[in-house]
């Protein structure tokens, strides 16, 4: 068990390749809810080939911050209590340079900390989240399961978004870009075999100009209202 106990900065940061994260809880202790940092920072500079396995991540502003880099993993993995996001993605050098995958994590909003985003998604590149739980513990309040960010005049593709459970947020899948002029270009997106049991709406394409969502398939889900 490693405890951090601020409401800022960041536990452990990383700015190498080919680094593994595997068997350990990372916690942070302070009481009042974080405005900034990170549990685990990935910097500017490397990211690449990254593993995360078996660990847990509980109470920072962004539990996960994978803020660079490609091609990495993060499986059997517990994610709870952040406030902003349990994981950030992002790959500001290479915005189209993906091939990473989230499978068989749980990413719970709460216990006690109100939380924005389960999944972070900031231009990052493509992604498959495979078997995944995206839910809430307790009576706090949780936005949007999966966050999806393009940036301006971006053009990334493959999303695989299959096998996940989405419970108890205001929305499940939710693309947007309002405040940007909606140049970033996103395709061949495929939500396929998830159970979405959301409060209001369980996949939304807000986008500022039509046409920059392309090749969607939604198919095979089981949709719920929650109350």
């Amino acid at each position: 068990i490693i405890e951090y106990g601020f409401g800022t900065g960041v536990a452990i940061t990383t700015a190498g390749n080919a680094c593994t994260f595997k068997d350990f809880h990372l916690i942070n202790t302070t009481v009042s809810a974080p405005t900034a940092g990170a549990g685990i920072s990935v910097s500017t500079g490397g990211g690449v080939g990254y593993l995360y396995s078996g660990i847990s991540v509980a109470g920072f502003y962004r539990n996960v911050d994978h803020g660079n880099g490609f091609e990495w993993t993060m499986d059997n993995c517990v994610l709870f209590n952040f406030v902003l996001s349990g994981l950030r993605i992002a790959n500001p050098a290479l915005p189209d340079a993906g091939d990473m995958g989230v499978s068989n994590c749980q990413i719970m909003a709460g216990p006690t900390r109100n939380g924005s985003y389960g999944i972070e998604w900031d231009s990052g590149g493509g992604l498959r989240l495979h078997g995944n739980k995206i839910n809430k513990r307790g009576s706090v309040t949780f936005t949007i399961g999966v966050f999806i960010k393009p940036d301006e005049g971006i053009s990334t593709s493959v999303f695989t978004i299959t096998g996940n459970s989405f419970e108890n947020s205001t929305f499940g899948v939710y693309t947007d870009d309002t405040g940007q002029a909606g140049t970033g270009l996103i395709s061949k997106i495929s939500i396929t075999g998830n159970e979405f049991l959301c409060t209001s709406q369980s996949i939304v394409h807000s986008r500022t100009q039509s046409g920059k969502s392309s090749q969607l398939i939604i198919e095979g889900n089981v949709f719920t209202r929650a109350s």
